[in-house]
């Protein structure tokens, strides 16, 4: 069964608008026609894939489906028109990096500069989202390869651990525990901890981390959804949090926060390179991503 291009990128415009008359208008095609080419693929694929009786549309389990398929191919389509003209012109063209929030702020915002100075010729795009969200640009191609931070690798992608990444106990250089040159885990768990929010995957991750490191339970003063956030509040006063040394690596630096030292205790998560498998690649990929490697 055989898809164009066009057919499958009216169906994601569909999808991402919630209505035919928006992706209409955002393809400059026709309502009726954009309604005929649906129909047409419905026939063709013997699926419902819109449940029409909600507005916005709602997709059905085999138009989910059917959604993760039309990307994947538009995509994989969009890979090949790249290495046809990397071919033509050499390295240049559009490498496509996702990245966990923390890495994407804290380590490749700074080594993507340094790329455009080797290859002045290529456009880099970089996604800096939730992991989760990573993870699926990844699986449908809409980023080369990723990297991020995680106690784990993802279910259904190849992972490879470049680094360990410490986790810090950080505090504004006044805080009472700031003062001691070694502490208790007891302390820790007495501590007031500014946090990310309950539902934040890095918030999931320190949690499992402190429960195996036998520090279950700890008082939170207040959450912050990120990590500048929870600097400033930290730097104030308002108590201790444990972030990624890249991410308070200038405050340490700068001494406007210290680390916290707890007796027998040393965390840490890792810094995972994130590929789809048996995915195609040029030398520009390559080379790209050997230079990330090199510089993380």
């Amino acid at each position: 069964m055989k898809f164009s291009d066009d057919l499958l990128k009216t169906y994601i415009a569909i999808c991402e608008e919630g209505s035919f008359s928006s992706a209409a208008g955002s393809l400059y095609k026709s309502q009726p026609g954009v309604s005929l080419q649906i129909a047409a693929l419905e026939r063709q694929t013997k699926l419902k894939l819109f449940d029409r009786s909600e507005r916005p549309l709602k997709l059905t389990k085999a138009g989910t489906i059917f959604l993760q398929f039309s990307r994947e191919v538009i995509n994989k389509s969009n890979e090949v028109d790249r290495s046809l003209r990397e071919l033509a012109i050499g390295t240049a063209g559009e490498v496509n990096i996702g990245a966990s929030s923390s890495v994407g702020a804290y380590l490749l915002s700074r080594i993507v500069s340094d790329i455009k100075c080797t290859y002045p010729k290529l456009t880099i795009f970089l996604l800096t989202q939730q992991r989760e969200r990573i993870y699926d640009a990844v699986r449908d191609a809409a980023v080369d390869f990723a990297f991020v931070l995680s106690d784990k690798p993802p279910a259904g992608l190849v992972a490879r651990v470049l680094r360990d990444e410490p986790l810090y106990f950080v505090a504004s250089p006044n805080y009472p525990l700031s003062q001691r040159r070694i502490i208790f885990p007891k302390q820790v768990r007495e501590a007031q901890f500014v946090m990310g929010p309950k539902n934040s995957e890095y918030t999931a991750m320190v949690n499992g981390i402190l429960e195996r490191s036998r520090i279950s339970t700890y008082s939170v003063a207040m959450r912050i959804s990120n990590f500048e956030g929870i600097k400033e509040a930290v730097r104030s006063g308002a108590g201790i949090c444990l972030l990624p040394l890249c991410a308070v690596k200038r405050e340490l630096l700068e001494k406007s926060l210290v680390k916290i030292q707890v007796q027998k205790l040393h965390l840490k998560a890792k810094i995972f390179l994130i590929e789809r498998h048996n995915t195609s690649t040029t030398p520009t990929l390559e080379a790209v991503k050997k230079f990330l490697i090199s510089a993380i």
